[in-house]
């Protein structure tokens, strides 16, 4: 068991990022190739398929499309990786295959409540943007607790929200910060990057997509950690 002292120690936003930035970079290869097979694909579908809509011209169909496609995006390296990272964490190895074959059973369930917790957030936001952002924030473990847990995963909405409580300042700058940076990024890639539509696009895409997946493993650190501290027997092995 990790005792209070260790846990807010390894919670300090400096340690996780330290932490959280050594396993990303230590399995970057496989994470990019995460991204590559998962993300250019769909990428190159948005752009060919909604080049008006990011030309201003917006239609109703086209925009459910590309919140679907995005879902996807987020939806499916996230799984792949919370397959991977727990083992990971221990020191065993876990290839992108099995992976992925253990992460499709939770594909379903997850776009359930992915859909569920943007639009309740997207409501927040455009009634009261303080409130829309903390309820955002407060559902960051979602996806780890139904994939990770038991008991716990049959509401993982309510379990994310008392996981996060007394943490949520702290992740909403964690959370804001990598949006920022992300955001300047892509700025000045496309503002002073002079390449074709379609080829910048997906550069971009590309990028965007490594961002989200440290961000998915910063959190899923956060999170792992803040488990062993509660009651590590109570998460699910990924072997069962």
């Amino acid at each position: 068991m990790m005792n209070e002292l260790e846990l807010f120690n390894n919670m300090q936003v400096v340690n996780l990022f330290r932490t959280a930035w050594q396993y990303y970079i230590r399995n970057f290869h496989k994470i990019l190739c995460i991204v590559l097979i998962i993300a250019v694909p769909v990428e190159g579908l948005i752009y060919y398929f909604f080049q008006d809509t990011m030309e201003g011209k917006v239609y109703g169909l086209q925009i459910l499309l590309n919140l679907i496609m995005s879902a996807l995006l987020t939806i499916i390296p996230s799984t792949i990786i919370c397959m991977m990272f727990p083992k990971i964490v221990n020191g065993e190895e876990v290839g992108l295959k099995d992976a992925f074959r253990k992460g499709l059973k939770y594909w379903f369930k997850l776009t359930v409540y992915v859909f569920i917790v943007r639009i309740i957030a997207a409501f927040g936001l455009l009634l009261f943007i303080i409130p829309g952002l903390i309820f955002g924030v407060r559902m960051l473990f979602v996806n780890y607790i139904i994939m990770l847990e038991g008991t716990y995963g049959n509401n993982p909405i309510k379990r994310s929200n008392e996981m996060i409580k007394g943490r949520t300042g702290e992740f909403m700058l964690i959370a804001v910060g990598i949006g920022i940076v992300q955001w300047g990024l892509d700025y000045v890639f496309r503002t002073f990057i002079h390449l074709d539509p379609w080829l910048l696009s997906l550069i971009s895409g590309v990028i965007s997509e490594l961002f989200l997946e440290f961000f998915t493993v910063l959190f899923l650190i956060a999170y792992l950690y803040i488990r062993k501290y509660e009651n590590p027997e109570q998460i699910i092995t990924l072997d069962e």
